[in-house]
């Protein structure tokens, strides 16, 4: 049983509270690609509705990973915000389509409405809404800082801390600046500007 597994048949009022601490190796599923992430916490309330559920919070944790510019060792904590929706024994599906492959038109409030999901057996399992939370919120690209000079391709120098201490910054700044023209016109000598004929 993961921890956040909350037995309903226990509470004593309308609302459960939840705050679990969990590790990532218990979150992630199996064959689920890895993430820089030791363990996350789970805060919030559950709360019973007509119909069932909702669980409204947090997932807060902290990335352990390298910057993408200047490889240097970074701690980058994150807090996402949940909304998650269960309804006992079924999963209702958002009439996308007509059954036909056809797109049917949604009202605003049904785009705007939070993902459902099904509980049974008088537990709900928080467990794979907050895997998803987590994966689908890790960034693209993991920066130290916005404005992050990263590394002299030359020298590999660190430019946020230090000035580039090779001779070819200047060589490597101006064929980066040319692009991959540059190699072009060295086929067709012929052609340079001024010499088109009319």
């Amino acid at each position: 049983m993961s921890k956040l597994t909350i037995p309903l048949g226990l509470a004593t009022a309308r609302e459960i509270p939840v705050d679990v601490d969990i590790s990532i190796s218990e979150l992630k599923p199996e064959g689920a690609a890895d993430v820089p992430i030791t363990a996350v916490t789970v805060s919030g309330t559950l709360t019973e509705f007509e119909d069932g559920y909702v669980f409204k919070g947090w997932v807060t944790g902290e990335y352990e990973t390298t910057c993408d510019r200047c490889l240097e060792e970074l701690r980058q904590a994150f807090r996402h915000e949940a909304l998650w929706v269960f309804v006992e024994d079924e999963l209702p599906v958002a009439p996308a389509s007509d059954g036909n492959g056809r797109e049917m038109d949604l009202s605003p409030e049904e785009l705007d409405a939070p993902p459902m999901a099904s509980y049974s057996g008088g537990e709900i399992d928080l467990t794979a809404q907050a895997w998803e939370e987590v994966a689908l919120s890790v960034p693209v690209k993991f920066l130290c800082s916005v404005d992050c000079a990263g590394l002299c391709p030359g020298c590999g120098a660190n430019l946020n801390h230090e000035a580039c201490r090779c001779s070819k910054h200047e060589a490597v700044a101006e064929e980066k600046s040319q692009g991959g023209l540059k190699d072009l016109a060295r086929l067709f000598p012929d052609l340079k500007p001024g010499n088109s004929e009319e």
